[in-house]
């Protein structure tokens, strides 16, 4: 997928990732819509969870790029937050 901004910078023993999105397959189809009471934003609360675990994966593929493969590396994740916006 392309961006304008670096997914992941490093700093240190440090990564930084951002700007991931719930693309399926790292294939860039992104899952669109909101999770809205009675599924009027278009996504069921099973689409919203897919979604979410699309975007985790990323997150993952990214880090294991950036650390040459080897996930056994990382020590600990923190996560600040995971933003939904809406057109």
């Amino acid at each position: 997928m392309q961006a304008n901004y670096s997914l992941v910078s490093r700093d240190g023993n440090l990564l930084y990732l951002s700007g991931h999105l719930p693309a399926k397959d790292g294939a860039g189809d992104l899952i669109k819509g909101t999770l809205t009471p009675g599924g009027a934003g278009g996504l069921t609360v099973a689409q919203g969870q897919e979604a979410a675990k699309c975007c985790a994966l990323n997150l993952v593929a990214s880090m294991k790029e950036a650390l040459g493969g080897d996930l056994d590396r990382v020590e600990r994740v923190r996560a600040e937050r995971f933003t939904t916006a809406s057109e």
